[in-house]
């Protein structure tokens, strides 16, 4: 059954992930083990690009493929604009880590009050507006976790409720949050296992949609009938690049930046304020392989499934037409370290946030009323004896 696949491979992607996390933490903490700091420290540039890749959700992992289906070029500006500031308006990347690093920012919230005098209320609004932002994003993330588990076994759905799955999924990922999230958070941007472990994550996405990729090509090659029909049709066209696409071009370019979880990574967890070549390349390369492996994946799709088929769960479907459930499986991982990722950087950083800018200033201020009576109450004690004293005398 390909649904008590999933789940086992999930949980033992979970343990793996855990032990690297745990044995990259314990290495920086000990000091032991000078050889294999030594990888790490010259392939820091490498790890810290493709943790950026955080960037890429399930909706980059499931929801591109069906974008490119139904919308041709539509599905490319959410790619175009983090490359183009990675490499065309990069200057500006660095000099926001400058920033940041100088100013110790913790957060994007922290970032932006700085730049008004350290204005409570700049971070606490900043912290109100991501975390409502935020919020819908995640449950998204655990939607698609939940029906891509359906889409591999649909039988379940006798037995499980959908929303019933979808809270299993929240509860694992929650835990998977604790777990490699809130107890490496104490430090912030001294988290190596914690961006080890989404470095890893970006590579297991990318290699599930390379594995579809390369299938989809084989599928081409050897059905050129349905190549035919899919030709007669064109998915893409010069004219969907429009306004609109320019516009959408610019939003993306303004998250790679603005979202908190990648302000958390690209600034927060930089492990120096000078850049290397390969921190600026990595996420780039990174972007452009995944758009254009979306491309075979979208022709084979509108040529070998039927018509009716969803088109967010074509690289999911794909595999399960052709009876390769190995690969399925592997999307689903996929998939999965798509959202898992995502949710555990932007709770990190929004429990930053939330504690930082909303949480420890009504604390203190609590504290500081309190000792401020108790301080007044003292005095104005003291004053009564002193009164009192007078009065006897």
């Amino acid at each position: 059954m390909l649904f008590g696949a999933a789940i086992f491979s999930a949980c033992l992607y979970l343990v793996g992930l855990f032990w690297l996390a745990a044995k990259r933490d314990a290495l920086s903490a000990s000091g032991e083990g000078a050889k294999y700091l030594s990888w790490f420290t010259r392939h820091t540039g490498v790890i810290y690009g493709l943790s950026l890749a955080v960037y890429c959700t399930s909706w980059t992992f499931f929801g591109g493929v069906g974008t490119a289906a139904t919308s041709g070029l539509d599905y490319l500006p959410i790619y175009l604009g983090p490359i183009l500031v990675f490499t065309l308006g990069f200057g500006l990347v660095r000099k926001i880590l400058a920033q940041s690093k100088a100013q110790h920012s913790t957060s994007i919230a922290d970032f932006l009050s700085a730049r008004y005098g350290k204005s409570a209320s700049v971070a606490a609004l900043v912290t109100i507006i991501a975390t409502i932002g935020s919020l819908p994003y995640m449950a998204l993330q655990l939607q698609s976790v939940g029906t891509s588990l359906l889409t591999l076994s649909p039988e379940i759905s006798n037995a499980v409720a959908a929303d019933e799955l979808v809270l299993m999924v929240a509860g694992l990922m929650a835990l998977f949050a604790i777990l490699f999230g809130s107890r490496r958070a104490d430090h912030a941007g001294n988290n190596a296992g914690l961006v080890m472990t989404i470095a890893v994550e970006a590579v297991v996405k990318l290699i599930a949609l390379i594995a579809v990729a390369a299938l989809a090509i084989f599928l081409l090659l050897g059905e050129g009938e349905s190549t035919s029909i899919a030709a007669s049709q064109p998915v893409f066209s010069g004219a969907q690049i429009d306004a609109r696409f320019f516009t959408l071009t610019l939003i993306a370019a303004c998250a790679a930046l603005c979202l908190p979880r990648q302000f958390h990574m690209t600034f927060v967890e930089a492990s120096d304020e000078r850049v290397s070549p390969s921190m600026q390349w990595v996420f780039p390369v990174y972007l452009l392989v995944t758009a254009a492996v979306i491309v075979p994946i979208v022709m084979a799709g509108l040529s070998v499934l039927p018509s009716g088929t969803n088109p967010d769960s074509i690289v999911l479907a794909l595999p399960l037409a052709q009876e390769q459930y190995a690969l399925a499986v592997l999307v689903f991982i996929g998939g999965f370290s798509a959202s898992a990722g995502m949710i555990v950087i932007a709770s990190v950083a929004l429990s930053t946030m939330i504690t930082n800018d909303l949480i420890a200033p009504v604390a203190f201020r609590q504290t500081l009323k309190s000792e401020g009576a108790n301080e007044t109450s003292d005095k104005r004690a003291q004053l009564a004896t002193r009164q009192i004293g007078r009065a006897h005398v």
